[in-house]
């Protein structure tokens, strides 16, 4: 499968990114802008056709990709209609997941991050230290509400997937109403 990720990631091709066995009609859409031997990060879009933030995630979660659909198509064309631009020139370090969170603290944005593959978002909140030497990340958390709901230190070897700039993460911005 990495193969495949580095192939779309270098052609820019629009797919879609299944990864719930248990509900094989569910994927994810996107171009894939890095991947390394472990994550891909996933420039996503929604089926309205408009910018839906970006995720990264396990590749050994994925088990289809699929590209040139007529779905895909689609949505193409919706996002063109929008005016949305899935490229992104960022660069990562060679550890893809120690980038992204450091990506994530720097712009001090609210993110969702699912631990040991649960398929569940485990802690929402802010970024506040990644420390690749101890291989722990903290965050100021919120609840679902955007309310603070103090401080959790991660296992950087438990994040399975961490996404941000979503609607659902904006909206608990909105909600938690702090400076970015």
């Amino acid at each position: 499968m990495l193969r495949e990720f580095n192939k779309l990631c270098k052609e820019k091709t629009l797919c879609e990114i299944y990864t719930d066995a248990a509900d094989t009609n569910t994927f994810g859409v996107g171009l894939i802008l890095a991947c390394d031997e472990e994550f891909y990060i996933l420039n996503c879009v929604d089926k309205y056709g408009f910018y839906d933030g970006v995720t990264c995630a396990l590749i050994a979660d994925v088990y289809r990709i699929s590209t040139d659909t007529v779905y895909l198509k689609e949505i193409s064309k919706l996002a063109d209609y929008n005016k949305v631009s899935l490229e992104d020139k960022t660069s990562y370090c060679d550890n893809l997941i120690i980038g992204f969170l450091n990506r994530i603290k720097n712009e001090k944005r609210i993110c969702a991050i699912e631990l040991c593959e649960s398929d569940c978002d485990d802690v929402y909140g802010r970024i506040t230290e990644v420390d690749s030497t101890q291989e722990i990340i903290k965050i100021a958390t919120v609840d679902s509400h955007g309310q603070n709901d103090g401080i959790t230190v991660i296992d950087i070897k438990s994040v399975s997937e961490v996404y941000y700039r979503t609607r659902y993460t904006e909206r608990l911005e909105a909600l938690n109403g702090q400076e970015q």
